[in-house]
C-alpha cells in the first residue's frame, strides 16, 4: 500500500462561490451528496484516521475531497486560463489501463516519458486503475480537476526522479503542496514525517522540502498539460519544456 496517497459555480464576474448545499440528485457516477455538516464529521474522522494510518487511502481520499473545494476552484480557474487546460476541462480524459495501454508503452524506446512511466509502474508493482474515485466533491467538474491530480501523481513521479518510498512521497507531497495548494498535500507533507527516521527527517528538511519548494515555483503549471500526449517524448526534454528541476538522488538510510 503507497503512504499518502488516494487511491461550485462561477459568477458572472469569474469569482466563484461555494457549491449550493447538497445536490438532490448524484452529479457523477461515483457521487455521494454530503451536507456541510457531513462534510465536517468525514472530514474529522477521516483525519483522525489517516493520521493514525497513513496507508488508509480511503480516508487520505476522503480527507482531500472534503478540505480542498477552494483549492480546486483555484485550480479550475488556473486551468481555465490555459489553452491545454481548457481542452482538458472540457475532454476529462480518465487515466486508466485501457487508455495509457502500458503494454504499448513497454515497447516505446529507452529514455521516452511513456517507457519510463511503464518502468515504474512494473517495478512497483502499481497500476493506473488503483486511484480512488472521487466520491464528495459536490460538482462535476471540481470532481475531475481532484481526479486528475491523482491520476497525474505517478507521472509526477517520473519527472521529478522520486520513488514512491514514504520519503519520496513527502517530498512530492511538498511539491504539491506548493503547485496546487491543495490541504490534503499540506496535512500529508506535515504529519508524515513523524513516521520518518531521524535521519530521513533531517533530509526531508536539509534537501527535500527546499528542493520542492524551488522546483514547485519554477515548474509549469502542471495540472495543465496533456501527459498521455506526451509518452513518446524523450523524458530529458519533456522536464526541460516543463521547466521540471529533478530530486536530489534519494538512496536508501
Amino acid at each position: 500500500m503507497r503512504p499518502f496517497s488516494t487511491t461550485s459555480s462561477k459568477s458572472s464576474g469569474g469569482e466563484e462561490t461555494s457549491p449550493p448545499a447538497v445536490p438532490e440528485t448524484p452529479l457523477y457516477s461515483s457521487h455521494i451528496p454530503t451536507s456541510g455538516f457531513q462534510k465536517l464529521y468525514i472530514a474529522g474522522f477521516s483525519a483522525a484516521t489517516a493520521f493514525r494510518d497513513p496507508e488508509r487511502g480511503d480516508m487520505v481520499a476522503a480527507l482531500g475531497e472534503t478540505t480542498g473545494t477552494r483549492a480546486l476552484q483555484r485550480l479550475r480557474r488556473a486551468m481555465s486560463a490555459d489553452p491545454v487546460g481548457r481542452e482538458l476541462l472540457a475532454a476529462k480524459p480518465d487515466i486508466k489501463e485501457d487508455s495509457t495501454r502500458p503494454d504499448r508503452l513497454r515497447r516505446l524506446p529507452e529514455g521516452t516519458f511513456g517507457r519510463e512511466y511503464a518502468r515504474f509502474l512494473d517495478h512497483h508493482g502499481y497500476s493506473p486503475d488503483e486511484r480512488a474515485a472521487v466520491r464528495f466533491v459536490d460538482d462535476a467538474e471540481l470532481a475531475f480537476v481532484m481526479q486528475r491530480y491523482r491520476q497525474v501523481h505517478d507521472f509526477w513521479h517520473v519527472l521529478c526522479g522520486l520513488p514512491p518510498t514514504v520519503l519520496g512521497e513527502l517530498a512530492l507531497k511538498w511539491f504539491e503542496m506548493v503547485q496546487t495548494r491543495l490541504p490534503i498535500a499540506a496535512f500529508s507533507g506535515v504529519v508524515g514525517p513523524l513516521s520518518l527516521s531521524a535521519q530521513e527527517r533531517k533530509l526531508l528538511k536539509e534537501q527535500y522540502i527546499p528542493w520542492a519548494v524551488r522546483a514547485a515555483v519554477k515548474a509549469r503549471p502542471l495540472m495543465c498539460v496533456w501527459y498521455e500526449r506526451s509518452f513518446e517524448e524523450p523524458l530529458e526534454l519533456m522536464r526541460k519544456r516543463l521547466q521540471i528541476v529533478t530530486a536530489p538522488p534519494m538512496t536508501t538510510v
